[in-house]
């Protein structure tokens, strides 16, 4: 487990370090969080507390509060046989749907004639190609550890089948794999079958809003919900704040969603722009910031991207396939490049910006598996490292996403790896009138011992005065007047003063960081083992990053986990 230090300095202290070591070389190995409320959404939520229940993550199942592995919740579920059961699950944000195993379904055995003769079901996780094949039954749900007592009604997928599926199509497959495209034994079968995820994303192809659990709340505090209730979720360091008040939703970039269908809770990818910059290849300039669509996922630490040409990206390796077409070889991204999403919606594309450098920060997954394709919209799935340091939201009433830099304006000393170390905040909502731009250095997410994280945020921006026209410290380490408080401010960029290398301009934070071996504390951890397979959406699966195949972790018809 890697144990990330955070340093929170004045801003007085932040400028003599920064001004006592301008003389050394600079490196982009930053990865910035930021921010612009001006072009939110405005969206009206209910005023009473009560409206929200808080259904925590369970402590010690999982590194949960750095999401180094999924995140956890706990329920009881029950069903008309009169059987019933408490699970401790994964919390998916890349699926929909509650999954069990035969193995947990009490009464799987006495009923199962019954049970198979429901609705058969699906759930593809392309990550690792497993398909998941059993019946939907409906079942109430509880929340065992939820601060008010919250209760659901909706189907769970009794997975009595799993296999790894080479060549699955949906529509021309059903739920099923072909047995000619089935790739070894079975993982499971009947009761030997295991699984426990609890799928509360959206737009994951085939599998609609109606089986999200958290779209089926029935009653919150043993009362039935009202007319105004918000159907939706914020995901924090706590855990699941399931249904929406203004109180759960105070500082967040609110982003409208597109209709994906005219089906209830049907809403689009959330939007925006991706970009890609390498000063350790042979790209040149940066990529376009091409339009696409993300999936910020709790079910896997790895990240996938699907790009086009205008991304920029090089060193495609050419195959050809069965049908005589000549196609790019998916490709790991080297540490060095950086990645910038850029969420938003068609009217306002650039809302709120996550971007780190992968290999050297934190925030990075442990790897970017990477396809080039022509016709496939430009995706990105983070992984769970997004969630380090952003809370999310989710309307489904209203079709809205939201994000938050978690700390808001009291930047922790470190990133908690326990409930018991940790002394964040009650509230972690950003102060009203803080600055609309938040940054966060950060480096090495490897475990590599010697390194640093440093953050800092724009409420401990130097300037009271915000400049335009000057320029940040780059190689030729021009450096502007500083003055704190004063109007002389280093703005449009972000100052890097870090060993090694050039700085970098990036976004429009302010910030001055201190980097590796410049204040003597290190990261420590046992870094992160690469997979050695994945999975294309359209289910060509690649194995090893260097076999032919193609990489989506993101696109339509997708279900994407670790499993």
């Amino acid at each position: 487990m890697t144990s990330i230090r955070f340093f929170r300095m004045r801003a007085n202290t932040m400028l003599s370090k920064a001004l006592a070591l301008l003389a050394a070389s600079l490196a982009a190995t930053s990865s910035t969080v930021v921010a612009r409320p001006q072009n939110t959404l405005h969206q009206r939520y209910p005023a009473d507390p009560a409206a929200s229940v808080l259904v925590p993550f369970v402590n010690g199942s999982s590194a949960h509060l750095n999401f180094t592995n999924d995140p956890s919740i706990r329920y009881n579920f029950s069903w008309e046989g009169g059987q019933s059961a408490v699970r401790t699950v994964f919390v998916d944000t890349g699926s929909v749907g509650a999954v069990i195993g035969a193995y947990y379904f009490p009464g799987w055995t006495k009923y199962h004639s019954q049970i198979v003769r429901n609705t058969p079901g699906h759930i593809l996780y392309t990550s690792s190609g497993n398909l998941l094949t059993g019946r939907f039954v409906d079942v109430d749900f509880e929340f065992n550890d939820a601060t008010l007592p919250l209760k659901a009604h909706g189907p769970i997928l009794v997975v009595d089948r799993t296999v790894v599926c080479k060549n699955y199509t949906v529509l021309i497959d059903g739920h099923y794999c072909p047995e000619q495209y089935i790739d070894g034994p079975d993982v499971c079968n009947g009761t030997t079958c295991k699984n426990s995820y609890f799928g509360i994303g959206w737009a994951r192809g085939t599998n609609p809003a109606s089986n999200n659990p958290l779209l089926n709340v029935v009653s919150v505090d043993n009362t039935p919900v009202s007319a105004d209730y918000t159907f939706g979720y914020t995901l924090t360091y706590e855990g699941l704040h399931v249904g929406l008040t203004e109180q759960t939703t105070a500082g967040f970039t609110k982003v409208q969603l597109e209709r994906n269908s005219d089906a209830k809770f049907d809403w689009a990818q959330v939007q925006g722009c991706l970009e890609f910059d390498s000063t350790t290849t042979s790209q040149a300039t940066p990529g376009a910031c091409v339009s696409g669509k993300f999936l910020l996922d709790t079910g896997i630490d790895q990240g996938y991207a699907t790009v086009t040409a205008d991304n920029g990206l090089t060193g495609w390796r050419y195959y050809t396939d069965s049908n005589g077409v000549r196609q790019a070889h998916s490709q790991n991204l080297t540490e060095g490049y950086t990645v910038t999403s850029k969420f938003g919606s068609s009217t306002n594309p650039d809302q709120y910006e996550f971007a780190f450098t992968l290999g050297q920060s934190p925030l990075s997954p442990p790897w970017l598996l990477t396809s080039l394709n022509a016709t496939t919209p430009t995706s990105l799935n983070t992984g769970r490292h997004f969630f380090r340091i952003n809370d999310m939201m989710y309307d489904a009433t209203n079709g809205v996403w939201g994000a938050r830099l978690r700390y808001g304006t009291q930047v922790p000393a470190s990133i908690p790896t326990s409930a018991s170390n940790t002394t964040l905040p009650s509230s972690v909502g950003a102060a009203p009138g803080s600055p609309s731009s938040q940054a966060l250095t950060m480096t090495n997410s490897r475990g590599n011992t010697g390194s640093t994280a440093v953050v800092s945020s724009a409420v401990l921006a130097i300037a009271a005065t915000r400049s335009s026209g000057i320029s940040p410290i780059g190689t030729g380490l021009v450096v502007p007047t500083i003055t704190a408080g004063g109007s002389g401010a280093v703005a449009g960029g972000s100052v890097g003063i870090n060993q090694g290398g050039a700085g970098q301009a990036i976004g429009n934070s302010q910030n001055i960081g201190v980097g590796p071996g410049l204040t003597g504390a290190a990261a420590t951890g046992a870094g992160n083992t690469e997979s050695a397979g994945s999975q294309s959406g359209s289910g060509n699966q690649s194995g090893t990053s260097g076999q032919d195949g193609a990489a989506n972790g993101a696109s339509d018809g997708a279900q994407v986990h670790n499993c």
